[in-house]
Order: C-alpha cells, then sequence, then structure tokens
C-alpha cells in the first residue's frame, strides 16, 4: 500500500514520461504517428492473406476478427518488453536520483495503452462501417475489458522488469515464451476450434478470456461469459499485486546490481 500511494504521489512524473516516450517514438520516421495505427493493420494484412489465402479458412470477417486479437496483444507484447528494459536502460538515472523506480515501466505500459486507445478508437468505427457491425450497448464494456488487461499487463511487467536485473536472460527468454502465448491464446483462431474437452483447461489462459471480450463486445454485441470473465479479473488483480510486492522488495537492491 505504501508503493501504490508513492506511486500516486509521482503521477506528475509519470506523466512527464509517458508523454517523452510518445514524443520520442517514430520520431525519425517519415510516417511518425501513422505507424500507431498502420502498424496492427500491416500485420492484420499478414494474417489474413496467411489463413484465407494459403489455408482458405476464416471467413468473412476474418479481418476484423484477427484485428481484435493483435490490437490488446500488441499493447500487452511491446508494454512487457519495454518494460524489461526500462529499469537497464535507465541506470545513470536510477544511481543518481532517488525516485520510486516503477514509474520506468509504468510509463512505458501506459505509453503502450495510449498506442492502443488510439488504435481502437480510429480503427474500430472504420472497421464497423466496413463489415456492417451495429452499435450496441456492449461496446461501454470495452473499458472494463482495457482494465483487466492493464492489470495483469503491469503485475507480469513489473515482476519481470525486477527479475530481469537479477537474470538478464529474462529479456530473451521472455520474447519467445510471449511468442509461443500468443499462439496459445485465441487470437488468430476462433475459441471453438479448441476441443470441448479440453476449454475449460484453456480458459484458464487469461487471454482466452480478454480475446474473446473484446470480440463479445465489439462484434457480437454481447458480455462476456460472466464466470470465466470474473475469473480472469481475480487473477489479474492477483498478479498486480503480487507483481508491485515483488518490485517493492526487490527495489533497494537496483543501484547495487547495475
Amino acid at each position: 500500500m505504501s508503493a501504490m500511494a508513492e506511486l500516486v504521489r509521482r503521477r506528475g512524473l509519470i506523466g512527464y514520461l509517458v508523454l517523452s516516450s510518445l514524443k520520442t517514438a517514430n520520431k525519425s520516421t517519415y510516417l511518425g504517428y501513422v505507424w500507431w495505427v498502420l502498424d496492427p493493420l500491416l500485420m492484420m494484412l499478414v494474417y489474413v492473406l496467411l489463413v484465407r489465402v494459403v489455408f482458405e479458412r476464416g471467413g468473412p470477417d476474418y479481418a476484423f476478427f484477427v484485428l481484435l486479437g493483435i490490437l490488446p496483444w500488441k499493447c500487452f507484447k511491446v508494454s512487457t518488453e519495454h518494460s524489461i528494459t526500462s529499469l537497464i536502460g535507465a541506470e545513470r538515472l536510477i544511481k543518481q536520483l532517488v525516485f520510486p523506480k516503477a514509474v520506468l515501466p509504468i510509463a512505458a505500459i501506459l505509453a503502450s495503452f495510449v498506442h492502443l486507445g488510439v488504435g481502437l478508437l480510429v480503427l474500430l468505427p472504420v472497421m464497423m462501417l466496413l463489415f456492417k457491425v451495429p452499435l450496441t450497448p456492449a461496446l461501454l464494456f470495452l473499458p472494463i475489458v482495457g482494465l483487466v488487461q492493464f492489470c495483469l499487463t503491469l503485475g507480469i511487467a513489473l515482476f519481470l522488469a525486477a527479475l530481469n536485473l537479477f537474470l538478464r536472460d529474462v529479456q530473451n527468454i521472455t520474447k519467445f515464451l510471449l511468442q509461443i502465448w500468443f499462439y496459445a491464446s485465441p487470437g488468430i483462431y476462433p475459441l471453438t476450434s479448441v476441443p470441448e474437452t479440453i476449454r475449460p483447461l484453456y480458459m484458464l489462459n487469461p487471454f482466452a478470456t480478454i480475446f474473446t471480450a473484446y470480440r463479445d463486445a465489439v462484434m457480437y454485441g454481447n458480455l462476456p461469459e460472466l464466470n470465466y470473465f470474473l475469473f480472469t479479473s481475480f487473477m489479474s488483480l492477483l498478479a498486480l499485486i503480487a507483481g508491485i510486492a515483488f518490485f517493492h522488495k526487490c527495489e533497494p537492491s537496483f543501484a547495487k546490481i547495475l
């Protein structure tokens, strides 16, 4: 609780770091902020070509379906990878100044969620018009799904960021684990592809619920299954508490390790 209270008091510093990250992202590129929208569209195109054209699978709305998996996953993946390296990249700052070091990974995560928000605000209306998806009250559930994903991301990212200072192989191992995690989640295939006999076990994967919740709210106008969503929300909250506690416990050793 003391660690969380200190982070609240440092919200000005976190806001400054987030704005700085957003301004420098793609600064040297010609398209600049357009990449926030173009990158997920290009990833969507790759999977559409692979699944729809090569394997002749999916359906007429597969592009929209896969985009609603790519956007939240890219946010999670970038948040985690940037958070892991955020402490190492600020070695001099950590040694010279006294401040809660958690602001560094938190700023990286918030910047990624800004990208997710922009992507949803820009791409969802366009895709809903193209695929003739009606507006429904279920869209109001999107912020709740985003909040659950944020808690899960923050907890995992803080844990890995602190662990990486003790075991530098963590940042390399995480890249492979994230790739496996994505394909073990219904990001590019529907949940119905998973055999019913193992589906309860499969739903222990939080992104099985998160991906499905995004699609239910946007494409199908439904609320997610309450039991799975409540379980994922509870696990995300536990991950957040555990991540903050582990990071706070390790924080006094950061300056010595770096």
